[in-house]
């Protein structure tokens, strides 16, 4: 297993997990496994072709940056690397290196802190909202808002994986928008959401 080829400047850590991850220019998603982690990147192995400079969404089953084990978290990352894989030292054909996107040192904060990075700039947004799981009805407030997702303030106990139906109120429309998404994290004040698909308005 190709673990150490590049210069770094923060030390990788072993860590196994099944990892999914998205081709952000087809949307495809494939599986792969994760190796090692630092501070700002990961390695994980998988058997199809990618290149450097690919920006890739990548989905951790059991990542090590929660401070909980077996939580999921998804993060943005780019290839920096990638390294044919000899027969016998994996199942797989390629071995990548991922750096995580960051714009801003306060992202970099965010990051440490246990918050996943974003693509998409998140606005602060303040709004009560109604959503739904398995046909119970809730209500929190929008704290923040992207192309791709939300956090929802509520005294709710909500787990990743879980999919909503969302009525998202926007102040130009009459109508709220109804769509669906996937619960990506969640804290004590709450839960980030990650949209899988608009319903209907």
């Amino acid at each position: 297993m190709d673990l150490n080829h590049e210069v770094r400047n923060n030390t990788r850590f072993e860590h196994e997990s099944p990892v999914t991850y998205k081709d952000l220019k087809t949307g495809t998603t494939y599986d792969a496994i994760m190796y090692n982690f630092s501070n700002d990147g990961l390695y994980f192995e998988t058997d199809l072709i990618l290149h450097t400079g690919d920006e890739i969404d990548i989905g951790i089953v059991n990542s090590p940056y929660s401070s909980s084990s077996g939580v999921y978290e998804c993060y943005c990352t780019k290839i920096i690397r990638r390294s044919e894989l000899t027969y016998g030292s994996s199942r797989y054909f390629y071995g990548y290196g991922a750096k995580f996107m960051r714009a801003s040192d306060k992202e970099s904060d965010d990051f440490r802190n246990g918050i996943f990075t974003r693509k998409h700039q998140r606005k602060t947004y303040s709004k009560y909202i109604n959503f739904t799981n398995n046909n119970r009805f809730y209500m929190g407030i929008i704290r923040d808002i992207s192309r791709t997702g939300i956090f929802i303030e509520t005294k709710g106990t909500f787990s990743s994986g879980q999919t909503l139906m969302l009525a998202i109120p926007f102040s130009n429309k009459k109508k709220n928008i109804i769509v669906s998404g996937e619960v990506a994290r969640s804290n004590d004040e709450g839960f980030g959401v990650k949209f899988k698909g608009k319903v209907k308005n």
